[in-house]
């Protein structure tokens, strides 16, 4: 059990490559000037070697929610995106730039808010009212916090945490959150760049969107998931097996004892609301590799 979650673990670390930004010239949609992304997925498999390659094409609304286009292709070209991963998977969306892994373990990636001071919430419940956006398939959207910080209203909080929605997601309303791009590409591949035995990497024939799809598919595999729980800094293991479910406190159920007492309700509790400071570790490791303009 030890080997496979630990091995699970390193795929889910090494594989998205994030974005080449590009600009398209004169582009309009929907009355909104178009900014075109290329964003690029690196897989890798439990070894650490990646086995498929793949471009994402984006496109961001300039007119639709411009500070948080703007915000978006600054950090892509400041390189922020860089070596972050894929974090908090689930059925209906993922996210990454807010997270990275340093020397194997999991961690908050460093925001400079002096570099980059707060940014308007572009949606109706701030005020908003030129965003015509909505969260569905391939959205891409700005992350921010739950509640207010110093000086700052909640609704002002975004940072470098981008959501990609894989459906309509009713916890990331489009009222008050700002969805300032989407996905647009449909380039299935017929041709995967290596030869793998490893099955959660197989993703020929898939859509660019089917294949992000296929990072949320894998986190419950086998009955295992991996919790991160950013308050502590600490691991969580939930176990299904035989139609019982233990929770473990680190990546492996090897050498420990199943949580008991307080320590399993808080996380039964945390797990039962859907806490968000309780994120789900994808069994595919997605790292951001590059940001630019097209």
């Amino acid at each position: 059990m030890k080997k496979k979650i630990l091995s699970i673990l390193l795929i889910v670390a090494l594989a998205v490559s994030v974005c080449s930004v590009s600009a398209c010239s004169g582009e309009i949609e929907q009355s909104s000037k178009i900014q075109r992304m290329i964003i690029t997925l690196d897989f890798y498999d439990a070894a650490g070697n990646v086995v498929d390659t793949k471009d994402v094409q984006a496109k961001l609304y300039l007119n639709f929610a411009p500070e948080s286009t703007a915000r978006f292709i600054k950090l892509a070209e400041d390189g922020y995106f860089d070596g972050t991963c894929v974090s908090n998977v689930e059925k209906t969306f993922f996210e990454f730039g807010g997270y990275e892994y340093v020397d194997g373990n999991f961690t908050a990636k460093d925001f400079d808010t002096q570099k980059y001071p707060a940014l308007k919430g572009e949606f109706s419940k701030n005020g908003w009212v030129g965003n015509k956006l909505t969260v569905s398939a391939g959205a891409l959207i700005f992350k921010r916090d739950t509640e207010s910080t110093k000086d700052v209203s909640k609704y002002d909080t975004a940072k470098g945490g981008i959501i990609v929605a894989l459906g309509s997601v009713s916890k990331f309303d489009a009222s008050e959150y700002c969805v300032f791009g989407k996905i647009c590409s449909d380039d299935a591949d017929n041709n995967p760049s290596s030869e793998t035995e490893d099955s959660s990497v197989n993703r020929t024939g898939l859509s660019s969107l089917g294949i992000v799809k296929t990072v949320a598919d894998l986190v419950s595999n086998d009955g295992v998931t991996t919790y991160y729980y950013e308050k502590e800094n600490a691991f969580y293991t939930k176990v299904v097996a035989d139609e019982e479910t233990s929770y473990y406190k680190g990546i492996s159920t090897d050498n420990n004892q199943a949580l008991s007492g307080e320590e399993l309700e808080k996380i039964q509790d945390l797990v039962n609301k859907n806490d968000s400071a309780l994120l789900t570790i994808p069994y595919t490791k997605v790292i951001v590799k590059s940001v630019k303009k097209k």
